[in-house]
């Protein structure tokens, strides 16, 4: 499923046509049947959002990762590993279409196991470009995922964005910083909508 869409809807077309008697000026206006088309779309569900194509996505280097690290390899958080998700860089955005059909955003968030105890990211959620969701610069060797449940009711458009959580001098001072850079390895874990709110699932393992 790459875009979410709900409800059903009628279409009622009316044919009316017109046409003029042989030798005659004048138009006789005819009278078609009415023609009515239903359409049903799929009712919206829930869903991780590495089931769906991102509208737009962008990244500093390189492409994000559906599924998986950034690095490659799985999605590993605090020693779990997740099934579904994203794998991103600073700078990152990802967009997903909503529609207003969804109550709920969900996920974990952190930074991949394959950076060690280094990096440091802040992750960021909007609506309709308004930021409803900042985390705190996060760096790896946590003891978990962070979660993180917003009310999504009424929203468009989700954007999930990373960025840096340096100061722009922790950057400016040698090879050995610029290399912790590259592993500001930020994980989407479990990034899923929800037509009710409820509990994210868990599928780490």
């Amino acid at each position: 499923m790459d875009a979410p869409w709900g409800g059903k809807h009628t279409y009622q077309l009316n044919v009316v046509s017109q046409a003029a008697p042989l030798g005659s000026l004048a138009a006789v206006s005819i009278d078609a049947s009415v023609a009515v088309e239903e359409f049903s779309f799929p009712e919206a569900c829930n869903a991780y959002l590495d089931e769906w194509a991102p509208v737009s996505s962008s990244q500093s280097k390189g492409q994000p990762a559906r599924g998986g690290s950034v690095v490659g390899g799985p999605l590993v958080v605090a020693g779990k590993r997740y099934e579904h998700g994203w794998g991103v860089r600073p700078d990152s955005r990802l967009d997903f279409r909503l529609d207003r059909a969804y109550r709920e955003f969900s996920c974990r968030i952190g930074v991949d196991d394959a950076a060690g105890f280094h990096g440091s990211v802040v992750f960021t959620v909007l609506i309709d470009d308004r930021e409803v969701f900042r985390s705190a610069a996060l760096s790896g060797g946590s003891l978990e995922a962070t979660p993180v449940s917003i009310d999504v009711e009424g929203g468009d458009v989700l954007s999930l964005v990373v960025s840096s959580g340096r100061e722009d001098g922790d950057i400016a001072d040698g090879v050995a910083r610029r290399a912790d850079v590259e592993l500001d390895l930020a994980n989407w874990c479990e990034p899923r909508v929800s037509v009710e709110a409820s509990e994210p699932k868990d599928s780490s393992r």
